[in-house]
């Protein structure tokens, strides 16, 4: 009976597909880093989850949306937990893709034949910036009215284009109803609806190359091919297979599963001890209001402060530059090499670039909370 209907389906969606995907090879040393990649993909499943919720109770209406946001955390029945689940996950996303990227930078795992994975990893995490920017303004308070006048007066100082876009993205000249339905529609539809499409060909470009993983995976073949007399610098690791694999399923999946409940415990665990407040705060006082971006965002807040006034188009250059410059990483950094050893240079230079972020961002917060 069990057979006859594996066969029914198989026959009508070619149930033979997921079978190969679930025995897809993988290497088998150092299989938890690769978990790096499903803890990105839960965190996410886990916005997109929580965030239908609450788009069931919200109204992205100027008069109407701070009341609504309230009416979820103190009416609705676990609307408090739910929402608090939405933002600690969000807030956690932003560590684990950062981990990831690093991972993958380091370990070589974004050389050839991986470019297209590498570019299509660097759109997403323009998504998620994307996301994160247009969320935070839909709590509609006075802290994330304050946010939007100051973003929109930031974009403004873009060369040549920058009046266009604060007046496409704000609505108008200022902060309004049509500001927040625009980064309404940004935040649950347009983008959500991007990174959708990125996450799939990102899936397929992985299921197509396979993981990498690091140079420890192909040691022995390496050794081999050296006593051989073939130069380390013309040997292509990443178009080998690793020394030791396994497949997917179950190692793999059982990993993954782990690391998936371990996060969601742990959202959950920070969502019930530490919940997030209907809004932040209280009513705007008379003296003056410091805006305050959300931490994934203070080490850009603390860089534009190093130009003030007239200086500030050229900090938004250098970093829009810098953001453009990650899907070219592929095509600047072209040995063969893939071990972090080896390649000192990209090395040192890409873990001085994330420990500049760290620290331009533990300076924000220090400045933030010093007022």
């Amino acid at each position: 009976m069990r057979q006859s209907i594996r066969d029914w389906f198989d026959e009508r969606v070619g149930l033979d597909i997921f079978e190969r995907m679930l025995q897809k090879p993988l290497p088998k040393r150092g299989a938890w880093f690769y978990t790096l990649g499903s803890a990105t993909l839960t965190l996410i499943t886990l916005q997109f989850i929580t965030g239908a919720f609450l788009m069931f109770y919200y109204v992205p209406d100027g008069e109407f949306a701070e009341s609504s946001i309230r009416y979820i955390t103190e009416q609705v029945r676990y609307g408090w937990y739910l929402r608090s689940m939405h933002r600690w996950s969000a807030n956690l996303l932003f560590i684990v893709i950062g981990l990831h990227i690093f991972r993958v930078f380091v370990s070589g795992s974004f050389k050839r034949p991986r470019e297209m994975t590498w570019i299509i990893g660097a759109f997403i995490f323009w998504t998620v910036i994307g996301i994160g920017l247009t969320g935070g303004l839909l709590p509609w308070d006075s802290n994330a009215h304050w946010i939007g006048t100051v973003f929109g007066n930031t974009l403004s100082y873009f060369p040549l284009v920058g009046r266009f876009l604060r007046s496409a993205l704000l609505g108008g000249e200022h902060v309004g109803t049509l500001t927040l339905t625009r980064f309404y529609a940004l935040h649950v539809w347009v983008l959500p609806l991007v990174l959708g499409i990125l996450i799939t060909l990102h899936l397929y470009l992985i299921r197509k190359h396979g993981l990498f993983g690091s140079v420890i995976e192909y040691r022995d073949q390496i050794r081999a091919l050296e006593a051989q007399g073939v130069r380390r610098e013309s040997i292509i690791v990443t178009k080998m297979t690793p020394d030791e694999t396994e497949p997917f399923y179950p190692a793999q999946v059982f990993r993954d599963s782990i690391i998936a409940f371990s996060l969601i415990t742990l959202v959950s665990l920070f969502s019930t001890l530490f919940p997030f407040s209907p809004y932040r705060g209280e009513e705007p006082p008379p003296t003056r209001i410091i805006p305050r971006p959300e931490w994934f965002f203070w080490s850009v807040d603390e860089w534009l402060m190093y130009f003030p006034g007239k200086l500030i188009p050229i900090g938004l250059v250098l970093i829009t530059l810098f953001f453009l410059f990650l899907p070219f990483i592929p095509f600047v950094e072209r040995h063969p090499e893939v071990s972090p050893i080896r390649r000192p240079v990209s090395t040192i230079i890409g873990a001085w670039v994330y420990l500049f972020i760290i620290i331009l961002a533990m300076m924000a917060g220090a400045r933030i909370f010093n007022y």
